[in-house]
C-alpha cells in the first residue's frame, strides 16, 4: 500500500479535498500523521488504478487537487464522480486488498518492520539518531486499524466495516 511519502506531508501537500490540510513531522507518530497517510493511500491507490504518476507536476497533473482528477475522469468516462466518491473507492479497494492478505494467512503480527527500524538509530541524514520503537508501532497500528475500521487483534477488516462498504463478500 502507497501513500505520500513524508517530504510531501512535510512541504506540505495540503488536499483539504481529501481532508490533508496539515503539514505533519516525519518523526511524528500521532493518530493524525496515521490519518493523514489512510487519507493518502485511499488516494494514491485511486491514482495508481488510474494509471497516474503521484509525482506533483507531472506533464501539469495535480494530483494534490482531487477535484481537477475527478473532473478528468469524468470527461473521460460521461460519469460524475467527485472526489469523496474516488476516495470510497480507494478505501474499498484497500480493503479488499486486506481481505486478500488475510485469505493467504497475514495477520497483525505480519504489519511490523525489521529491527533495524525499531532497534537502531538512523547513523546519517536529516533523521540522524532517530528510530520508531516498538511501542510506537504497536500504538500507530492500533490508531490505523481503529481509523480504517479492522480489528486491533487480528488487523482484518471488520464485519460493520465491510458492510459499510458492500463487501460483505471479500473476508
Amino acid at each position: 500500500m502507497r501513500s505520500y511519502h513524508d517530504a510531501e506531508l512535510e512541504a506540505p501537500i495540503l488536499s483539504p479535498e481529501i481532508g490533508i490540510t496539515q503539514a505533519v513531522d516525519r518523526h511524528d507518530t500521532s493518530r493524525t500523521k496515521v490519518d493523514i497517510i489512510k487519507r493518502s493511500q485511499d488516494w494514491v491507490v485511486v491514482m495508481d488504478s488510474l494509471l497516474l504518476c503521484t509525482s506533483p507536476g507531472w506533464i501539469g497533473f495535480d494530483h494534490t487537487h482531487p477535484a481537477y482528477n475527478a473532473e478528468v475522469l469524468n470527461a473521460i468516462t460521461g460519469r460524475n464522480m467527485q472526489a469523496n466518491n474516488l476516495l470510497l473507492i480507494g478505501e474499498r479497494m484497500n480493503n479488499l486488498c486486506r481481505c486478500f492478505n488475510a485469505r493467504e494467512g497475514l495477520k497483525r503480527k505480519d504489519d511490523t518492520l525489521p529491527p533495524r527500524f525499531t532497534e537502531d538509530p538512523l547513523p546519517d541524514g536529516p533523521s540522524k539518531g532517530q528510530r520508531l520503537t516498538k511501542q510506537q508501532l504497536e500504538e500507530m497500528l492500533d490508531n490505523y486499524y481503529d481509523l480504517r475500521g479492522w480489528d486491533k487483534t487480528t488487523g482484518n477488516p471488520t464485519q460493520t466495516k465491510l458492510q459499510q462498504l458492500g463487501l460483505e463478500f471479500a473476508c
